[in-house]
């Protein structure tokens, strides 16, 4: 995803004037249904974490802006989210994530992006399913060679 070309400092660079909060549980949903704000605030609780949720859509208010959602992936300390790009940027920002799975928004990209770093434990039905810890150095090593490989991509392509 184009979203991965840029690392993490980069984001944080456009947030730098937004305060840094204290850890949350972070959940970006784009489909809500109660039975998930449910679960995602159990799961909070469970952690003695606040959470902040946030909506897409017409939910949003004119205090949202794109440097405020990026804060919210840099500061978070859990992310729960059935967003491709939630999952992305989570990924980017080495934040530890559950993604519930969404059919109808297309499991496939999920996966294939969840596959390349090898977690696809991260794909859940319910938020109170729990994986194992992440380990960043081999996310992170994965992401940069496939970050140098999609730019030598783009520079062919444009070079032909």
């Amino acid at each position: 995803d184009p979203t991965l070309l840029l690392q993490s400092s980069d984001y944080s660079k456009l947030c730098e004037n937004i305060e840094r909060r204290d850890a949350f549980v972070f959940a970006y949903i784009l489909d809500t249904r109660d039975c998930i704000l449910d679960e995602i605030n159990e799961y909070a609780n469970k952690r003695r974490l606040p959470v902040l949720i946030k909506r897409a859509g017409r939910e949003l208010d004119d205090s949202d802006s794109v440097e405020l959602w990026l804060s919210l992936f840099r500061d978070a300390a859990f992310v729960i989210t059935d967003s491709f790009h939630g999952t992305a940027f989570s990924i980017n920002f080495n934040r530890d994530f559950l993604v519930l799975g969404n059919e109808e928004r297309g499991n496939s990209r999920f996966s294939s992006l969840l596959s390349v770093f090898n977690l696809t434990d991260r794909m859940v039905e319910h938020v109170n399913n729990q994986a194992p810890p992440i380990d960043w150095s081999i996310v992170n090593s994965i992401l940069m060679s496939e970050r140098q490989r999609s730019l030598e991509w783009l520079k062919n392509a444009i070079r032909n």
